[in-house]
């Protein structure tokens, strides 16, 4: 069986769409997730930051046990949704390398084809059309979610249930935006289909 997941990556919030691909390639919705972590204000830094990787692997982990993924077997495609280094703070850019390291890292050890997706690819995706630097600023989140849940109606309460507030649904928005970036723009989801 082949599997897509698109990924939208953050600390606090990582969104998870996982599509199965039928015997002519075409996506279907299976799964959804938004891992959200929060702060430990006790204890020091580094004890937090790792307790959350290890919480947001584990969690990825459970999704694919759940849906009888074989990392090691099944043939699995990941469009991921990297942060860029928009943020300002040392904090959010500590975040930002700490996900990005650990991502990279599952990856490599389950041995997964993937491709880097920029944010304003996942929106051009999404939005239907290529979209400038300067557009980026001014997307419309709203827009963004309304426009995927139009296309994934039929899953609309399953994925309202499990992605418990709506603003979360953004990340899995995101997650499904890179995915139909990596699908229809790629060369890497090319070689994955016909491996």
């Amino acid at each position: 069986m082949k599997y897509a997941v698109g990924m939208d990556l953050a600390f606090t919030n990582v969104g998870v769409a996982l599509f199965t691909l039928n015997k002519s390639n075409k996506l279907k919705f299976k799964d959804c997730r938004v891992i959200s972590t929060v702060k430990n204000s006790k204890g020091r830094v580094s004890d937090d930051n790792i307790a959350r990787i290890i919480y947001i692997i584990k969690e990825l982990n459970i999704m694919f046990k759940v849906n009888k993924i074989n990392l090691s077997k099944d043939k699995v495609f990941f469009a991921c949704e990297f942060p860029f280094g928009g943020a300002r703070s040392q904090k959010a850019v500590q975040g930002m390398s700490l996900i990005t390291g650990a991502i990279a890292t599952y990856i490599e050890i389950h041995n997964l084809q993937f491709v880097n997706i920029a944010p304003i690819e996942t929106k051009s995706a999404i939005y239907g059309r290529k979209l400038k630097p300067v557009e980026q600023k001014t997307v419309d989140k709203k827009y963004i979610v309304k426009k995927v849940m139009q296309g994934l109606s039929k899953y609309k309460n399953y994925i309202n249930l499990v992605i418990d507030k709506k603003a979360k649904l953004e990340h899995f928005c995101d997650a499904v935006g890179a995915l139909l970036w990596a699908k229809n723009n790629t060369d890497e989801y090319k070689i994955f289909l016909d491996k």
